[in-house]
């Protein structure tokens, strides 16, 4: 078996405003929480935090975590966005009270092709490259992305991406 390597050329990037982008993924999540009776919690005020990023790779980091939050957040549930400066780096916390993750697949879930099975052994629709997709693209804007989550309580992603603009 080989390995293949990919890199991720930021030949697109330019300094952004996250906030922006961030309300952009938002927006076009928004149509699949209303469609599945979410109520999508994003903020109101304005972070102006600048980073140097590609905003489309940057764009679908966020959507890519939204739409896991969405998708295993029963109807009723909520999902709340927020994002914050702290030292040199941009907060951005998606947390849901969704189904959760048990604590032996919280690093499992950014492997590339890797899902977790549901109660009766079945696993959801999808490719399971979603989260190793929005790892690639933080780590490539020199970020990290990371989990807390309980089985039952939901889930808690932070995306911390440095500013040095």
């Amino acid at each position: 078996a080989t390995t293949e390597i990919y890199t991720l050329s930021l030949h697109d990037a330019l300094p952004i405003y996250v906030q922006k982008i961030l309300r952009e993924a938002a927006a076009d999540a928004q149509v699949l929480a209303k469609k599945k009776g979410i109520t999508l919690e994003f903020p109101t005020h304005e972070n102006r935090v600048m980073i140097h990023a590609d905003p489309q790779r940057l764009r679908q980091v966020f959507f890519i975590v939204l739409d896991n939050a969405i998708h295993y957040t029963p109807p009723g549930g909520t999902v709340k966005v927020c994002s914050k400066k702290n030292g040199n780096y941009n907060y951005i916390v998606i947390k849901d009270n969704g189904i959760g993750i048990s604590t032996e697949n919280h690093d499992r879930v950014f492997n590339r092709f890797y899902r977790i099975p549901n109660s009766n052994g079945h696993r959801s629709p999808g490719t399971g490259l979603g989260l190793s997709i929005a790892k690639w693209i933080t780590e490539a804007h020199d970020g990290s992305i990371s989990l807390v989550s309980s089985l039952g309580k939901g889930t808690e992603v932070k995306i911390a991406l440095p500013y040095n603009i």
